[in-house]
């Protein structure tokens, strides 16, 4: 055989020998991975839906992976029975009341399988069936993101509609942004709000600045009234004095009110002349008798004081009270 037929033999042989080794690694790795070449224990878990487990999918506990999906089969029509392969170091960690629920490796990728110890301090054994706790799934997330993400275009819809009937002017919104009436009157009413605020502010501090001199100023009535003690008896009793005048007014009015009522009844004088017509008319015809008989005395009288024989009697009597003033007119002089 020549030296050449040697070197690729040799050659042939050295890759023969890597590809046996990469065969061997993998043969490891691939039996590291899915626990061939360690001491294992079986542990059931059954789930309503496994959403696309399948065998040979991961196992993790705290974590850390101990163990793959050996199976997974339909136990009945509302539950999926799966079998767990766990390495037999790790069983010490989990406890009775364990509890497993799906997981995923990242956003979308695998399911695996998440163990919860538990606290019962009691490790399962060999063909124990643990517990099941219920979370949101990576389908469920994705469902829910997708009716956000409708829900969401749906809003964007709206408020495009919205936004064109601001920009339309339609509403009372849209009128605000696109009457320029509007907006100088509400400018108007700022200004007028600001004004008002303004007249309030001043009102405030004049009204601090008078109650600052009340109580500076001990010589005014207010202060008087608010800090003399002894005002406060004369207030008491004039408020009692006006109590008793208040009770006299009451009962003069009563007393008034039975005088009134008195009056008005027919079986007394004063109720007969205020009531009784006839009575009126004839007090009336003797008013208008006496008149008339006053009158015609006076008439007699100048027709007396006319008379020859009586003519003397009078002028005496008229000189006797013309002295008669005259001397009081003097005395009055005299003072």
């Amino acid at each position: 055989m020549s030296e050449q037929d040697n070197r690729r033999n040799a050659r042939l042989g050295f890759f023969v020998l890597i590809g046996i080794i990469v065969f061997l690694i993998g043969i490891f790795f691939i039996g590291s991975a899915r626990n061939l070449f360690n001491s294992n224990i079986t542990l059931y878990v059954l789930f309503n839906n496994v959403s696309g487990l399948q065998r040979g999918n991961n196992v993790w506990l705290s974590g850390v992976k101990i163990g793959t999906v050996s199976d997974v089969d339909i136990a009945t029509d509302s539950l999926v029975l799966v079998s767990l392969k766990v390495r037999e170091k790790d069983q010490r960690y989990i406890n009775k009341d364990a509890k497993a629920y799906l997981g995923s490796e990242g956003l979308v990728g695998n399911s695996i399988i998440v163990i919860e110890p538990g606290q019962m301090r009691t490790p399962v054994n060999d063909g124990d069936t643990i517990g099941t706790k219920y979370t949101t799934s990576t389908e469920d997330i994705i469902n829910l993101a997708q009716s956000a993400g409708e829900q969401l275009i749906s809003v964007a819809g709206n408020l495009g509609q919205v936004t064109q009937r601001l920009l339309d002017g339609n509403g009372t919104i849209g009128m605000l942004l696109s009457d320029t009436t509007v907006a100088d009157d509400f400018r108007s009413t700022l200004a007028n709000l600001e004004a008002t605020s303004q007249r309030t502010r001043n009102l405030s501090n004049e009204v601090g600045q008078m109650v600052n001199r009340l109580q500076t100023n001990r010589e005014g009535a207010v202060y008087t009234l608010m800090n003399d003690t002894s005002f406060a008896g004369t207030y008491n009793t004039a408020l009692s004095n006006i109590e008793e005048t208040t009770a006299n007014a009451a009962q003069v009015s009563q007393e008034l009110q039975r005088l009134s009522e008195q009056l008005q009844r027919e079986d007394n004088a004063v109720g007969v002349l205020l009531k009784d017509p006839e009575f009126a008319r004839d007090l009336q015809r003797t008013m208008d008798n006496a008149a008339d008989a006053s009158r015609k005395l006076d008439e007699n009288m100048e027709a007396l004081q006319s008379n020859i024989l009586f003519r003397g009697f009078f002028r005496r009597k008229a000189r006797a009270a013309e002295r008669a003033r005259k001397d009081s007119i003097e005395q009055v002089n005299q003072r």
